[in-house]
């Protein structure tokens, strides 16, 4: 009988997870482990606290008042170190044990050192906990010439934060786009347009050889070519790990992570993963890089708390897709969002008004992927268009056109009549051209489109 479940880590897979199990059992022992020395929190504000927008106890989602009310035992600066299968126990970094009925594997991705000369140098930074923001924070009082490297999420949040402190934020791209595994080069380039206006200086095609040092801080950076470049600060992002080194020694398989069946299991009985340490190469449905890099943490650390319960829960099919905020400005990359229409299988919509860009990716016309900048309103329907595999047909001619225009949506409230009761409807602002809805009298499917230049309803399928 499981009495006890241990999870190691106190990010949003391990704290959904003990949360569920708090609702699944009323009397169970549920304790987390956790090197941090803050409660949870949301790591894509981080960015936000470094430029002083947030402050501490604005990032703090729940306090530790809310672990006593729900009775979880959280154990922060108590980092696991070891694990003993055999016993059902976890090493405790002061060399304590503590014996578990089940266990979950919540430690997340850390970065690795930057593989340059002088990445050990003061001042070089990567983005991964409050403890980190808050120092770079306090850095950033004294320094203000940056220089940010990696073309990834967390450089791009880095290039932001930094550029908001106030400091000069020099960007090196060693390649030509921003992300290219998820952001297309048109979206890379309303990035980068993004980036430049909040004062941010891009450099593409350009190798950093080594981080020059002065007194054991950051000086300037080198290069390839020779040219150097003062700086007081290097931000990167560059390459992110999952958290394995304390199954070094176990029986618990890992590859590109901690190996998971559909359950979340791995290979030792009772031992399960969550979040982005989990390794989903062996499901053929589930993209594992897509769903580490990506938002499905939430929803992974529940599928894992049921199951160590013993409910026998499939992990259900899930679109990897990113929401997140740069510059302001909202982004959505929903599935395989950056194919590209080299291939006859594949075709691709796109449009662009300012700053607002969207591209719908088909292949033999199915919905496979979708990128939204500037407007995510609709982010989580075409998601789920994505998660069913909707034809092109699926989504209508109306509705595909519309998401194609320059004002897609209402905006502002539509006061009119049901073409078929005459009853009176009301539409919000925002309602989207080109989507379907049943009329509340007379429940006829209707359809919100254009009459000439003004929105209008009409019968669904004319």
């Amino acid at each position: 009988m499981i009495r006890h479940v241990v999870i190691i880590g106190n990010g949003v897979a391990g704290f959904s997870a003990a949360r569920r199990l708090r609702r699944e059992d009323n009397d169970l022992t549920i304790s987390i482990f956790s090197d941090e020395a803050h409660p949870f929190y949301l790591r894509r504000q981080l960015k936000d606290f470094i430029a002083g927008a947030l402050g501490e106890h604005e990032m703090i989602l729940e306090s530790r008042n809310l672990y006593r009310r729900e009775r979880l035992s959280l154990f922060l600066q108590s980092p696991v170190v070891g694990l003993d299968v055999a016993n059902q126990e976890v090493v405790l970094a002061s060399r304590e044990r503590v014996h578990y009925d089940g266990l979950l594997l919540a430690t997340g991705c850390a970065p690795e050192p930057l593989p340059v000369p002088g990445g050990g140098l003061k001042g070089v930074f990567s983005l991964r906990t409050l403890a980190e923001a808050q120092t770079i924070r306090r850095w950033m009082q004294r320094h203000d010439k940056a220089v940010v490297l990696g073309e990834g999420l967390v450089s791009l949040q880095l290039a932001e934060s930094l550029a908001r402190t106030g400091a000069k934020v020099d960007y090196m791209l060693l390649g030509e786009h921003f992300w290219p595994d998820v952001f297309d080069p048109a979206t890379s380039g309303v990035v980068a347009e993004l980036l430049a206006g909040a004062g941010v200086r891009i450099h593409p095609r350009v190798k950093v050889v080594r981080i020059l040092g002065r007194r054991g801080a950051v000086a300037a950076v080198e290069l390839e070519g020779g040219t150097v470049i003062p700086c007081d600060t290097v931000g990167h992002g560059c390459s992110f790990r999952p958290s394995t080194d304390l199954l070094a020694d176990t029986p618990v398989a890992c590859a590109d992570g901690v190996v998971v069946n559909d359950r979340l299991e791995t290979s030792v009985a009772g031992v399960f993963a969550a979040g982005s340490i989990a390794d989903f190469s062996n499901r053929n449905h589930i993209s594992g890089r897509s769903l580490r890099q990506w938002s499905n943490a939430f929803r992974l650390g529940e599928t894992a708390a049921v199951n160590l319960l013993g409910h026998g829960v499939s992990l259900e099919e899930m679109s990897a897709s990113v929401k997140t905020e740069l510059c302001g400005v909202g982004v959505a990359v929903i599935g395989r969002a950056s194919l590209a229409d080299v291939e006859s299988s594949i075709q691709v919509e796109q449009s662009r008004r300012g700053a607002v860009y969207r591209r719908l990716v088909f292949q033999d016309d199915i919905l496979v992927g979708v990128t939204l900048v500037g407007d995510t309103a609709h982010a989580s329907m075409l998601e789920q268009h994505v998660i069913d595999g909707s034809m092109r047909a699926d989504l209508g001619e109306g509705l595909l056109l519309a998401l194609m225009e320059g004002e897609p949506q209402l905006t502002a409230p539509m006061e009119t009549a049901c073409p078929i009761c005459t009853d009176g409807l009301h539409l919000p602002a925002g309602a989207l051209i080109g989507s379907e809805f049943a009329c509340n009298s007379c429940r006829s499917l209707l359809k919100l489109t254009y009459s000439g230049d003004r929105p209008a309803v009409i019968p669904a399928g004319k």
